[in-house]
C-alpha cells in the first residue's frame, strides 16, 4: 500500500514459485516476449466476496496513499459499474489497469457515462489485476453475483455520444504510448471532483507519459462542466527516451461545446489550431521535466457573429495558422540514405518552390548544422560522430517537420 509515502515502494517479492495466489492481491509477473498459458485449478469462487483494503494516512501526498492492487475473484468478467456504491466503501469510483502494449496504466472513471484511457473500460476480465484507490479509513470492496457480466472485457462500444477530446502520445523511438482525456459533462465542474481521474505513472522507464497538471496532482482524466465556455489547462509530456514524439487529438469533430481548440507549445512559443491539424510532432528530451503545453478550449460563436478566442494572437498572426496545401505536405519530404555515411539527400514535395531551412539537431536539441535550400539538395554530414540525429525541415511560415536519421 503506502510504503511510507511512496506507492512505488509497496511491492513485495515472492518467497517461492510455489507460493499460493489469491484474488485479494494482484501480482506482477515478468514472462518475457513470449506467450504463456496460465493454468488455474480448484473450485471456482462463487457468491458474495468482500475484500478488506488498506489505507495508511501518513505525511505523504494524497496520490501516494491508499493504493491497493487486487484481482477479479470470479471466473467471468465483472462490470465495475454493476457494483453498488454501497459496496465501494471509502474508495474512489475508478480503476487502473496495466496495458502492456502501451506500457502504461489505463484508468476507467466509473458511473453513468463512464469512460477510460488506454483501452480500459467498465468490464474487468477474469483473473485481471487492477488498482483501486482508497481515500479514507476502513476501505472495502464487495463483489456479488449480480456484478458479473457476459460481455468480453475487451469489448469497446462503437457509439459514444459524449463530448470528449482523447489525447494520444506516441513516439518514433518505441511502440509505447499514453492517453489522457478532456471531457465535458453536465455532472462535472472546473474544480477537482469525483469525475476526474488521478494519473498513475508507469514503472516502465522507457514509456512516455501524458497528464494534465491540475495543481497538487497530475490527472489522466480532466472533466469539466458542459457550460465551460472558455477553459485552459496545463498538459505535461514526459519522454521515456529522447526522440520525436507526436500528440494526436481525436473527437474534435464531435465537440459542440468547443469549436475553438488551440495547443500552445510553451517551449517553442507557438500556437497550433487543432481544427486545422489534429496532430503535432515535436522533439522531446528524456531530461525535460517541465510543463510543455497548454490546451485552450472555447467557443467562437456568440449571438449572431463569430469571435476570436481571447488567447489567440492578433488577427494578422492568426491568419498564419491557416497553412497552404503545400505547407501541409511538407511532412512528405524524403531523406535518404538512412543510415548515412557522408551525404544525406532531401527530396521536397513536387509543389514546393519556397525557401526551406534545414537544421541538424542532437537528441538533446542542440543545433549542430544549418542550411537553406529551395529545391532538392544534399547535406554533408561527414563531420558528425556516429549516432542518432534529428533533421528539422522548416517552411517560411514556421511550419516544420522532423526526421530522424543514423550516422554511421
Amino acid at each position: 500500500n503506502n510504503a511510507d509515502g511512496d506507492k512505488n515502494n509497496g511491492w513485495v517479492s515472492a518467497l517461492s514459485n510455489t507460493d499460493s495466489i489469491d484474488y485479494h492481491h494482484g501480482h506482477r509477473v515478468y514472462i518475457g516476449a513470449v506467450t504463456r498459458t496460465l493454468e488455474v485449478s480448484g473450485p471456482p469462487v462463487v457468491g458474495t466476496q468482500t475484500l478488506d483494503l488498506d489505507f495508511q494516512d501518513d505525511l505523504g501526498p494524497f496520490d501516494q496513499e491508499g493504493w491497493n492492487l487486487i484481482g477479479n475473484p470470479f471466473v467471468c468478467s465483472v462490470d465495475w459499474d454493476n457494483i453498488s456504491a454501497l459496496n465501494k466503501e471509502a474508495i474512489e469510483n475508478n480503476i487502473w489497469t496495466w496495458n502492456s502494449s502501451a506500457a502504461n496504466y489505463g484508468i476507467y472513471v466509473g458511473g453513468t457515462g463512464g469512460f477510460g484511457t488506454n483501452g480500459v473500460g467498465t468490464n474487468i476480465a477474469s483473473s485481471q489485476a487492477f488498482w483501486v484507490h482508497a481515500n479514507d479509513i476502513n476501505p472495502a470492496l464487495t463483489f456479488t453475483e449480480d456484478d458479473k457480466t457476459e460481455i468480453d472485457a475487451r469489448f469497446v462500444k462503437s457509439i459514444d455520444h459524449q463530448s470528449k477530446l482523447r489525447i494520444h502520445l506516441s513516439s518514433t523511438v518505441n511502440t509505447f504510448y499514453d492517453e489522457a482525456i478532456l471531457i465535458w459533462r453536465e455532472d462535472a465542474s472546473v474544480n477537482i471532483d469525483e469525475k476526474d481521474g488521478v494519473k498513475l505513472y508507469s514503472p516502465e522507464e522507457t514509456a512516455p507519459s501524458l497528464a494534465f497538471d491540475l495543481g497538487a496532482d497530475d490527472y489522466s482524466i480532466n472533466a469539466i462542466h458542459s457550460n465551460a465556455a472558455h477553459y485552459s489547462t496545463d498538459l505535461k509530456v514526459f519522454a521515456g527516451e529522447t526522440g520525436i514524439y507526436t500528440l494526436g487529438f481525436a473527437g474534435i469533430d464531435l465537440l459542440n461545446e468547443s469549436t475553438c481548440l488551440i495547443l500552445e507549445d510553451l517551449v517553442l512559443d507557438s500556437l497550433i489550431d487543432l481544427h486545422q491539424d489534429s496532430t503535432y510532432e515535436f522533439l522531446l528530451s528524456e531530461l525535460y521535466t517541465g510543463t510543455r503545453f497548454k490546451l485552450h478550449a472555447g467557443q467562437w460563436y456568440s449571438g449572431d457573429k463569430w469571435e476570436r478566442c481571447e488567447y489567440l494572437p492578433e488577427q494578422t498572426n492568426q491568419l498564419e495558422l491557416a497553412l497552404s496545401v503545400k505547407e501541409q505536405n511538407l511532412e512528405n519530404a524524403l531523406i535518404y540514405p538512412n543510415p548515412v555515411n557522408d551525404f544525406i539527400h532531401i527530396d521536397l514535395p513536387e509543389e514546393w518552390d519556397d525557401l526551406i531551412n534545414l537544421e541538424v539537431l542532437s537528441v538533446t536539441g542542440q543545433v549542430l548544422l544549418t542550411s537553406q535550400i529551395i529545391d532538392n539538395t544534399s547535406l554533408n554530414v561527414q563531420e558528425l560522430s556516429a549516432g542518432t540525429y534529428i533533421l528539422k525541415i522548416t517552411g517560411n511560415s514556421g511550419k516544420f517537420c522532423m526526421k530522424s536519421f543514423i550516422k554511421n
